[in-house]
């Protein structure tokens, strides 16, 4: 990790299949304020300069200790889960979405507010209290349908869906995608929500719009996939893996959109957001997928927190400078 991150930054949820070695390991992380890092048993993991193993058990996550590279792992202390309640179910996409639609993967993933929870899979959202009172539920192709402005939503289910908590602003932000063939489209559904309680899923709690993410790289139109999502108490970041269009969907890099919040007068603000577009290996080293990090802490860091995943070792975008006020650099080292 760059030493300028040590305090402020860490890894941002991510799950996903990762190659260490010989071995594969799938690698998931929550909020500090919601639990502690989860890692299924298998090669260290490294964490902060340190490593980290922890292995499941029945009657909750085992987790090691952090310690120098190569140091001893210690006694791993018992932590149990908390409260837990039941949240979509795979048939609830036939009623939000239409009779036969049905999706999979269900791509999970959910953020703790100061009082709720919001969930989101192919193709839903919703909200419920911590104690797993369901508030509101909605597809994500009609949470999405009021955006104003342009471009306009696709008017698909959308895909790979993610949302975070701004704590520095106590909202909840959430991205989706969409991806049309053969009229080469390509969208971000961007959302955020105008407070930390929002009551519905309607344009009466949340700020919307969607990004062209249509991207010509080396000549030929590319969509965007699988996004990353995190803020800082400035911008948002969005990263995705670019695909080609077409049957053979071949990677052809990574982009990463950063997205000016705008309190006062922007996007959080309900008004015209300011986007901004970069590649992260511009300068050089190579394409891998490429994730936003979670940023903690009151004092903006100098460069846009950026980690790189890669199934070799190679040199992650540590020198690379972004066309804008604000350059970017890893915030962690590239998974050997």
């Amino acid at each position: 990790m760059n030493a300028k991150f040590a305090k402020t930054l860490r890894l941002s949820v991510l799950t996903g299949a990762v190659a260490l070695g010989a071995s594969l390991a799938f690698v998931s992380s929550l909020h500090a304020a919601d639990g502690p890092s989860l890692r299924t048993e298998g090669a260290p993991v490294r964490s902060g300069g340190s490593f980290v193993t922890s292995r499941q058990s029945s009657e909750g996550v085992l987790l090691g200790p952090s310690s120098a590279p190569g140091g001893p792992i210690g006694p791993e202390p018992l932590v149990t889960i908390g409260t837990t309640f039941e949240g979509f179910g795979f048939d609830d996409n036939a009623t939000e979405n239409g009779v036969g639609r049905l999706f999979i993967p269900p791509d999970p993933l959910g953020a703790a507010g100061t009082d709720r929870v919001i969930a989101v899979v192919n193709s839903m959202i919703e909200a419920r209290t911590k104690a797993g009172t369901l508030l509101w539920r909605d597809s994500l192709k009609e949470f999405f349908s009021g955006v104003t402005g342009l471009p306009r939503p696709l008017g698909t289910p959308t895909f790979n869906p993610k949302v975070v908590y701004d704590h520095y602003e106590n909202r909840f932000v959430v991205v989706t995608l969409e991806h049309v063939d053969p009229s080469n489209q390509s969208r971000i559904l961007l959302a955020v929500s105008k407070t930390a309680t929002p009551a519905t899923a309607t344009s009466a709690d949340w700020n919307s719009l969607a990004i062209d993410s249509k991207t010509a790289i080396g000549g030929v139109d590319h969509w965007a996939d699988y996004p990353g999502l995190e803020v800082d108490e400035e911008v948002v970041y969005i990263t995705n893996n670019m695909r080609r269009f077409g049957a053979s969907p071949a990677f052809g890099g990574v982009r990463l959109w950063i997205v000016h919040k705008g309190v006062l007068g922007g996007f959080y603000a309900g008004s015209p957001a300011t986007v901004t577009v970069h590649d992260p290996y511009a300068g050089g080293g190579a394409y891998t997928t490429t994730m936003p990090c979670e940023v903690l802490g009151a004092v903006r860091p100098t460069v846009a927190p950026i980690w790189s995943r890669a199934v070799s070792p190679v040199s992650p975008a540590e020198a690379v400078q972004a066309q804008e006020e604000k350059p970017y650099r890893s915030c962690a080292s590239t998974i050997p």
